[in-house]
């Protein structure tokens, strides 16, 4: 125990070691150098000398050399088509868009209904900041006055929830409805993550569905973001119930694993409103704000390719990373993926919406470059 206890230190340096070269405000691509093969020798030195079970030594080594040596490099009898996988993004992103703008002509047809005087359906379609505006603060009035039904009311909202954080008007956002309590996080440093079993999870679940435990949600929206969540479970990360990041079953066996729409959905499961375990945005928003050992945000696809060696070093399986499309005049998380393995130079990335277990980060980069992408490191270190 002692021994492991020195490699798990010689780990923890060279993390730590790592996190401080990497802070600098200039990102720049890091081919292998002396400093990560001395590394890797000195761990192997180490570990040849353990004398642990097997097992132990095993989950240890394969993380170093596969870091260090890549002499184990990345099989898969799946063969990933890159533009075939965005494509079906593409295409599960446009479908839901398709869904919010019909929402937002609804509300339009709502106000105009109540105010005839003006035409709300073009200024609630409008892709401009001042007409999102001007339309929340008619909601607000309509709200304020308890006119509508409450089905009406609650559609208002909904337009308020999802336009407001973003039009930089404080009287707006005091008007959130769903806007969560902020809450001092424990850090998932802290935490314990045990990267083998959410590999393990990742290989059993990648392309299938764990149901009854947890909901397959591929008919309503997407299931990326309740997948990877899975993952960090899986691995060692507790359930929040005070942060929202949770889910339960309401009955055994649920009435509805495959939900196909929000009524099902609440019957059979039990989660927060909004929910990060299950909403690529609000994952997005948890994990950016203190949940993570550090994150890395932002970066458009290019500067992905350009910084490249940067996250192939600070990535370890079991860590997430999420895509962000432009939103009107910000950019929002859609998809969200999972760390499954590396060779010596790529990452490769798992999902669910479009199953994968091998989507190549440079590939998926270099086709995406309209979009942005955030990095998410769960757990310094193995």
């Amino acid at each position: 125990m002692k021994k492991i206890a020195q490699l798990l230190s010689l780990l923890l340096f060279f993390t730590l070691f790592s996190s401080v070269a990497n802070s600098s405000s200039s990102i720049s691509p890091s081919p292998e150098n002396s400093h990560s093969k001395s590394t890797y020798q000195l761990l192997l030195e180490e570990y040849s000398k353990i004398n642990s079970p097997t097992d132990i030594k095993n989950g240890l080594i394969e993380e170093i050399n596969l870091k260090y040596n890549r002499t184990q490099a990345f099989q898969t009898s799946e063969t990933s088509d890159i533009d075939s996988y965005i494509s079906q993004l593409n295409q599960k992103y446009e479908e839901n868009q398709k869904l919010e703008r019909d929402k937002e002509r609804t509300v339009g047809e709502i106000l105009t209904s109540l105010y005839p005087e003006t035409n709300f359906v073009t200024l609630a379609t409008s892709i401009t900041k001042e007409d999102k505006i001007t339309v929340m603060k008619k909601i607000i009035e309509t709200i304020d006055n308890n006119k509508g039904s409450s089905k009406q009311v609650e559609l208002l909202q909904y337009y308020v929830n999802k336009f407001a954080p973003y039009a930089g008007e404080p009287s707006l956002e005091r008007h959130i409805s769903n806007k969560q309590n902020v809450i001092t996080p424990q850090a998932a440093s802290n935490s314990q993550y045990d990267r083998t079993v959410a590999k393990q999870y990742i290989t059993n679940y990648w392309n299938t569905y764990n149901t009854p435990k947890y909901p397959n949600l591929n008919n309503m929206g997407g299931d990326c973001a309740n997948f990877v969540s899975q993952v960090l479970h899986a691995g060692g990360l507790a359930m929040d119930t005070t942060g929202g990041w949770y889910i339960n079953s309401k009955q055994s066996p649920p009435t509805y694993p495959s939900p196909s729409n929000v009524t099902q959905f609440n019957h059979s499961w039990g989660t927060a409103d909004p929910s990060p375990w299950i909403s690529a945005k609000q994952f997005n928003n948890r994990y950016s704000g203190g949940y993570s050992a550090s994150v890395d945000l932002g970066f458009t696809g290019q500067g992905v390719i350009d910084n490249i060696g940067h996250f192939h070093q600070k990535l370890w399986t079991g860590d997430v990373v999420q895509l962000l499309q432009k939103k009107l005049w910000w950019y929002e998380a859609y998809h969200t993926m999972v760390v499954y393995t590396y060779d010596s130079s790529d990452v490769y990335l798992a999902a669910h919406s479009s199953s994968t277990n091998n989507t190549s980060l440079k590939s998926l980069a270099a086709r995406s470059t309209d979009k942005k992408f955030d990095f998410f490191y769960i757990k310094n270190g193995l």
